[in-house]
């Protein structure tokens, strides 16, 4: 396998692929590796041709000047593109300006749209070092031929370092899509025409232009996303019902001048940072248009320049229909976080939001008292902003996520996401980055973000530090580190040796051990691990009396891996557990686990006072001796039997201290529970007489039945249905007394969470249903996952009929006809239903929980995988229901399988 040459094996679709991420120099070099691949470069898709790659192939270094080599690559993309086989996707091309002056540049454009039928172009004039550059800052007039680039397949083009003097280059474009011009000089009027005769274009980005363009005006009925940056303007009008997107950074233009009709518009982003770097400095920070002032003119707060009553663009709300938005503001700023309410509230669709809070808070100042001269229309007070002001629809309806940047922690910015953790509803992510200089107070008050009171149940609040970190070092002293020296420091081993140790405790022995090779930092960690896997092949009670005596275990766990032995064959549970008396008595240990054992005798659990928890997996073991292990250990509050073999015919348990009980996979003849303390059942796939099911735990706070098995055995499993009816005492258990103490006790009326299976198409399973939630006084979440197997309930529901005569079953609309049950009405906040496939029974019980339950917070709904698309639109018009709570949330989930939506999912099913 070691000398299998993978690479050269592929395709050659898939290695032109490979290699068409590589510069175009880059592609061609690879001839040299293999005669596999000494062709594959022919048939690349893209090919980028970057003058430092070949910069690399001159032998002459620092005596030869750059223009020659530079020179040289222009002269061979000739050569290259002559040689290449295969119709391109893309293709960049940076050049000098000799190149144009020749003709190449034309050349290629032709060559590349007529022959190569290429999709996207991108050329750069590289000319900065050289003479002709002082005197032209953006390099080359684009002086071509009309409607050299009106090819059928070009679909995006990009000009960088061009001065763009005509639009005719541009002539009958009808299928160009794309259109980026960086650092380019182009007028208003070139600009404006260019748009006017792409009939197509959806994108448009201009970025560092000269003060040739005075305005930016744009009247289409196509582009759908405008970028802007580092523009120096008298104006910005944009009409466009497309318009989807409007990006501006770094912008200096008077903000009254702004004029936009755009009612689509989905994304809106106003920084004043810009996303390129800019060698020109066309606009500086300290003279870029303020934000403030941006948000100000688009929400109408200040009218524009030439405003009129009847004017259709000050009607439209702009941010009607947005989804996102990205500014900055300065949170500290009672003006400007009062525009940002404004904002919000023009905002009826906003699902995310972010925030990046400026640093330089002079600015903010001097537009604070400019402010205050200008804007006649409305009033700033000065009080508790977000607890005066009503609620914006946005956030408490739409709002999602929200990214704060640059965070201090100081009372104003505090104001905005205190009203966001306690007021948005459907808020699902809040993060906040907080700046590098941060002071300690502001530090603690934003951690107490966390306890405060969350309207959303289903919000995330993550807060993250400044890149100043601190370690810890060895002597327990703290180092300041930042993100420039965090990839060189060792973290982990600058830990404490007690943190580390607790790492490896998660690993087995033999990998704990081998830490040792990683540094002398780890050599003796290990020796101070605290829990280390039993060994399985030693002397088993000379590891019980050293580990209890000399270690002070407080957790024991032990398995015998002999299932492919003889004498497994013979015994299915193991070996024999035959330990001294008491040998477990330690007052250290409280946890005992054991797999694979025949447990014959209580006696090592003699004097058992500090065991708290035991677990018994495929062990061998009596009705006997399991009653008199739990009687032997005082203070037992676990216990936990899976998958015993015949011999326990009974599980018995009479204790005032055991607290949680969970049975799976049992064979036997009857449960008798007998405990006051008693909080947690669990009951997986147990066969059992339903009719000797005796339970007394007036605590119990947790119910689980379930017919899934935790092991492999599903056969002949007792039905949930018959222990809720022996439970609810619908049907009576055998020997039954009328004035038995365990007959008139009610089992669920303290219960807080129920988990059971069920079939909510079957009318008695309803019914035992409703029988107990009327039984349950204080339920708070209740979680049923339904049955797949018909054959087995209809089975049931046939034999239940002949022996039940306490109980009618009619067949009425069963949560219509009967009275509402105090749990729905009162307590239950949570309700997972699964394997939901929306047929009529199904839907009865989750439009009831809607409709009624009054303090429900979270309906989670999951549907099966084979549910029909009349389930899964019925399964729909649950979310259209008359709700009782206002608080509900309502999940419907599509099947794993899916990774989608619910309602992408129901439009999948045949």
């Amino acid at each position: 396998m070691a000398t299998d040459d993978f690479i050269s094996n592929l395709p050659d679709e898939v290695l032109a692929t490979i290699i068409s991420g590589l510069p175009a120099i880059e592609a061609i070099r690879t001839t040299i590796l293999s005669k596999r691949l000494k062709d594959v470069w022919r048939k690349v898709f893209r090919l980028d041709f970057d003058p430092k790659g070949v910069k690399k192939l001159s032998p002459r270094k620092q005596a030869v000047s750059a223009v020659p080599v530079i020179q040289f690559g222009s002269n061979n993309i000739d050569n290259v593109l002559l040689s290449h086989e295969r119709n391109l996707i893309s293709c960049r091309i940076v050049h000098l300006s000799n190149s144009y002056r020749n003709g190449d540049l034309e050349k290629w454009i032709k060559y590349l749209t007529s022959e190569k039928e290429v999709q996207e172009l991108a050329f750069l004039c590289d000319d900065f070092q050289h003479e002709f550059y002082p005197k032209s800052l953006f390099g080359l007039g684009l002086n071509l031929p009309s409607g050299i680039f009106s090819c059928r397949t070009l679909q995006s083009l990009e000009f960088t370092n061009y001065d763009i003097r005509f639009h005719r280059p541009f002539h009958h474009c009808h299928n160009l899509k794309t259109l980026k011009l960086y650092y380019c000089d182009i007028s208003t009027e070139t600009l404006e025409a260019i748009v006017s005769s792409c009939d197509f274009m959806e994108h448009l980005s201009v970025c560092s232009s000269t003060s040739s363009l005075k305005q930016v005006r744009i009247f289409s009925q196509t582009v759908k996303t405008v970028e802007l940056e580092s523009l120096d303007l008298e104006g910005i009008y944009l009409s466009t019902q497309s318009l989807g997107t409007l990006v501006l950074h770094s912008m200096k233009f008077p903000a009254k001048s702004l004029v936009i009709h755009a009612p689509n518009l989905r994304v809106f982003t106003a920084t004043r940072k810009p996303i390129t770097k800019n060698p020109y400095n066309f606009t500086r920070p300290s003279k870029q248009t303020k934000i403030a002032e941006i948000l100000e003119y688009c929400t109408h707060l200040l009218t524009p320049v030439n405003y009129k009553a009847n004017d259709p663009m000050e009607d439209p709300n702009l941010f009607k229909n947005l989804r996102e938005l990205t500014i900055d503001l300065d949170l500290n700023d009672r003006r400007e976080m009062l525009i940002l309410c404004i904002v919000l509230q023009r905002c009826l669709s906003l699902h995310q939001l972010e925030i990046n809070i400026e640093e330089s808070r002079s600015e903010i100042g001097e537009a604070t008292r400019n402010y205050s001269s200008v804007n006649s229309r409305l009033p700033y007070p000065e009080t508790k902003l977000w607890e005066q002001r009503e609620l914006c629809d946005c956030i408490t309806f739409t709002l999602r996520q929200v990214s704060i940047k640059g965070f201090n922690g100081k009372d104003g910015e505090m104001e905005f996401p205190r009203h966001l953790i306690t007021k948005c509803a459907k808020l699902e992510r809040l993060e906040i980055w907080c700046n590098h200089d941060w002071s300690s107070e502001g530090g603690k008050a934003t951690l107490g973000l966390l306890s405060l009171p969350r309207s959303s149940i289903d919000v995330s609040i993550l807060l993250k530090p400044p890149p100043n970190l601190f370690i810890v070092l060895e002597d327990g002293s703290c180092k300041k580190s930042n993100w420039e020296t965090m990839a060189t420091n060792d973290f982990i081993s600058n830990l404490h040796n007690e943190v580390l140790a607790r790492i490896i405790s998660d690993l087995p022995a033999i990998e704990a051990i081998r830490t040792t090779i990683l540094s002398k930092r780890w050599k003796d960690l290990w020796r101070i691990v605290h829990l280390l896997s039993s060994c399985r092949n030693g002397d088993l009670e000379k590891w019980i009396k050293y580990l209890t005596s000399e270690k002070k275990v407080q957790e024991l766990a032990f398995r015998c891996d002999d299932f492919q032995q003889e004498f497994y064959r013979r015994s299915r549970s193991g070996r024999g557990l035959n330990l001294p008396s008491g040998i477990f008595s330690c007052e250290t240990l409280q946890s005992l686990e054991f797999t694979h054992y025949s447990i014959r005798s209580d006696s090592p659990f003699h004097l058992c006072h500090n065991l708290k928890t035991l677990k018994l997996y495929h062990c061998a073991i009596s009705t006997e001796t399991l009653e008199a292990i739990v009687s032997s250990c005082d203070l037992l509050e676990h216990l936990s039997v899976c998958s015993s073999p015949s011999r326990l015919k009974q599980v018995r348990i009479f204790s005032q201290t055991v607290k949680t009980v969970e049975l799976g996979s049992l064979r036997s003849q009857g449960i008798y529970l007998s405990t006051q303390s008693l909080g947690v059942l669990v009951l997986h796939s147990m066969k059992f007489q339903a009719k000797n099911l005796v339970i007394h735990a007036p605590n119990l706070r947790v119910f689980t039945a379930t017919r899934k098995p935790m092991t492999k055995n599903s056969d002949n499993i007792t039905k949930i249905a018959e222990i809720l009816e022996y439970c609810t005492h619908l049907l009576t258990p055998v020997n039954y007394k009328a004035n038995d103490p365990m007959e008139d006790l009610n089992l669920f009326m303290n219960l807080r969470e129920l988990t059971i299976d069920l079939n909510l198409n079957d009318r008695r399973e309803m019914l035992i249903l409703c029988i107990v939630l009327q039984r349950c006084l204080c339920l708070h979440q209740l979680e049923i996952n339904i049955e797949e197997s018909r054959s087995e309930i209809e089975e049931a529901t046939r034999d239940y009929s002949s022996v039940n005569n306490r109980l009618p079953y009619p067949e009425t609309k069963l949560w219509e006809k009967r009275g509402l049950c105090d749990c729905i009405t009162f307590t239950l906040k949570q309700v997972s239903i699964k394997g939901f496939k929306g047929k009529d029974g199904e839907m009865e019980f989750p439009r009831h929980l809607i409709t009624t339950g009054a303090k429900l917070e979270r309906i989670e709904i999951w549907c099966n995988h084979d549910c029909s698309r009349e389930g899964g639109e019925a399964t729909l018009g649950l979310l259209s229901l008359p709700r009782s709570s206002i608080d509900v949330s309502i999940l419907l989930k599509p099947p794993p399988q899916f990774d989608g939506s619910f309602g992408r999912w129901v439009s999948t099913l045949d």
